[in-house]
């Protein structure tokens, strides 16, 4: 295994349609904090990582952001719902529903994870996003816009808005539970020195009042 800053080796763009622009090389944007390439058996997998601890999001948008959306719309209009993206067909929800913070970070990390491992042209025979935050930051949790009509916490109703057939390419852990694990490996030697220099990651609770 090796970390690596998450770039698709290809360099297609996933967040444009690869049949309208094959061979696109965009600058990618909401791009997870790692990716985690691995092999099990014969099959290459690549794990997308991102990380929050303090951050929170208003609870609506500005002008500025709204001012975007058009091209928002045009980029991601035929790659965001299935047979063509991750999100379910079946709701009544509109692309623009996802373009309040942190729903459309989660939607474009999503994409980018559906259309790695699904385009032809990927070396990626799965690839998931583990997304990992503090128990305690209920201000991030807490769903806003549109979409809050599908739950109170915003990672589990994202998560019931992916299509069941990629359900589980969305995986979401508290801090605690993703760092806890260590302390039972022998072979992590510098697993005290960690929960010493981090005591937070190994924490259920974070501070709910500040920005990250």
């Amino acid at each position: 295994m090796r970390w690596t800053a998450y770039a698709h080796p290809n360099k297609i763009s996933y967040r444009q349609s690869v049949a309208d622009n094959p061979g696109a090389n965009s600058p990618p944007s909401s791009p997870a904090s790692i990716g985690l390439p691995y092999r099990i058996g014969g099959q290459l997998h690549l794990l997308l990582i991102e990380w929050k601890y303090t951050e929170r999001y208003p609870a609506k948008r500005d002008p500025k952001s709204m001012s975007g959306d058009a091209t928002r719309i045009s980029r991601y209009h035929n790659i965001w719902q299935r047979p063509h993206g991750p999100i379910r067909a079946d709701l009544d929800v509109r692309l623009a529903d996802f373009f309040l913070d942190p729903w459309y970070q989660l939607l474009r990390q999503q994409m980018t994870a559906y259309h790695a491992e699904t385009d032809p042209l990927s070396e990626y025979d799965r690839v998931a996003l583990l997304h990992i935050s503090p128990t305690g930051n209920s201000a991030l949790k807490l769903a806003r816009g549109e979409l809050a009509r599908f739950g109170h916490d915003v990672f589990e109703a994202f998560a019931n808005l992916i299509d069941p057939s990629f359900r589980d390419r969305f995986i979401c852990l508290d801090t605690n539970s993703a760092f806890s694990c260590l302390s039972n490996w022998p072979e992590v030697t510098w697993s005290a020195w960690l929960a010493a220099r981090y005591p937070a990651l190994y924490s259920s609770s974070a501070n709910d009042g500040a920005d990250g």
